[in-house]
């Protein structure tokens, strides 16, 4: 047959036609969710989920559970490699930083970006997640171990001071320094007016009097404990039971340490110590809610599914289920859920770190997860009094930076 400008023209039509229905298929086939831990957000989800059934019946949603924050980064990474990426990702508040500079999230637009003005999940002024959950460290008391008289402490001398007067070294006191992406070693180097990475983003900062003085610190607890090592789940276990007389933990821990605690202990939770220092800050722990297809028909899905995790029952249901502080709470412009916050048990342990958020840094290396291993092993060999403060995070820099 002839090629006439007639054909082409009918040629362009019909391929404009299957692009058109392609585009339709991809959007209206369920949107692809990977996150982490199904036992904490199946029942959550669940809820959003019935909502969006309600606004858009035709809209399915497949979810990937994974066991942490670092499998989600890496389950999404390699599905991307091989054609079938996830169109959301539940991500670590200090993964949405990485994953924007590969191109592997998309900034919210339109209603999207109105949404929610939060300094987590915000890179060069352009929003790229949506913290769903997020949580602080506190100072977990047992009252029943730790007799001292008083208020609460407020320093580390006397959060330290307080864990002495437990009946042994080992019934003392714990700090929870092996989280995800190191975390706490992270917050706590932030309270003290310290920083993790320069103002380049390039480089780290804590090779400091501040990365110094928190390693002192936690070289204070593995004092107090004579060398014994805890593992973080051993920590909880033993804190859960009555067993422990301080434990320095996640707010995501509060709700399941309140229930454990009832008829067992008198449970007193107290802030993190900040240091009276205008730098103090504290970088928050939680998940990111991000957008990842580079579809734009499944990009406006993703959002609407989005937004059904962004409802007030929804995050209601964080808070009465878990110790997470839901997004909203602290970011949003919903007053129910700000003021179900300040009414929440133990609040007060909770707002002076509210206060003085800061976004959550992930070292500024090739493998960011070989500096988190790094990291730990070497705060457990301090744990266990074989390395000094000093030695320690001499360690750590060299580690970091040639990870």
């Amino acid at each position: 047959m002839p090629i006439t400008r007639r054909s082409i023209l009918a040629g362009a039509a019909l391929s404009a036609a299957a692009i058109a229905t392609n585009a339709m298929a991809a959007s209206k086939s369920a949107i692809r969710l990977t996150a982490d831990t199904a036992a904490l957000y199946r029942d959550i989800f669940a809820i959003g989920l019935a909502g969006l059934a309600h606004t858009d019946p035709a809209l399915h949603v497949e979810i990937a559970w994974t066991r942490d924050y670092t499998e989600t980064l890496q389950q999404s990474l390699r599905d991307k490699l091989v054609g079938n990426g996830p169109d959301i990702g539940l991500h670590a508040h200090n993964n949405i930083a990485l994953l924007a500079r590969r191109g592997d999230v998309v900034a919210l637009a339109g209603a999207a970006s109105d949404h929610i003005a939060s300094p987590i999940g915000r890179i060069e002024g352009r929003q790229f997640g949506i913290p769903f959950t997020c949580s602080v460290p506190v100072v977990y008391i047992n009252r029943s171990l730790a007799t001292r008289r008083g208020g609460q402490p407020g320093t580390w001398d006397e959060v330290l001071a307080l864990a002495a007067t437990a009946p042994s070294a080992s019934r003392s006191a714990f700090f929870n320094f092996a989280t995800d992406g190191s975390w706490t070693f992270m917050a706590l180097i932030e309270s003290l007016g310290g920083r993790i990475v320069d103002g380049s983003g390039t480089g780290i900062a804590f090779d400091t009097a501040e990365g110094l003085e928190a390693m002192e610190i936690l070289g204070a607890f593995a004092t107090l404990r004579k060398g014994e090592v805890l593992t973080a789940s051993q920590a909880r276990q033993a804190f859960s039971s009555g067993a422990l007389a301080v434990h320095v933990d996640t707010t995501s821990r509060l709700r399941f340490f309140e229930e454990q605690a009832k008829g067992k202990f008198d449970l007193d939770v107290a802030p993190f110590p900040l240091k009276n220092n205008e730098k103090a800050r504290i970088p928050p722990s939680g998940g990111s809610l991000s957008i990842m297809t580079a579809d734009p028909a499944r990009q406006a899905d993703a959002w609407r599914v989005i937004r059904s995790f962004l409802s007030r029952d929804v995050q209601m249901e964080i808070m009465t289920k878990t110790g997470f502080i839901p997004g909203l709470a602290v970011f949003g412009t919903d007053p129910a859920v700000k003021a179900a916050l300040a009414a929440t048990p133990h609040f007060q342990a909770i707002a002076p770190s509210l206060a003085v958020l800061g976004p959550w840094a992930s070292f500024p290396v090739e493998n960011p997860a070989r500096a988190d291993k790094a990291v730990q092993d070497a705060l457990f060999e301090q744990a266990a009094l074989k390395a000094t403060p000093k030695q320690t995070l001499d360690r750590i820099v060299t580690a970091v930076r040639n990870a």
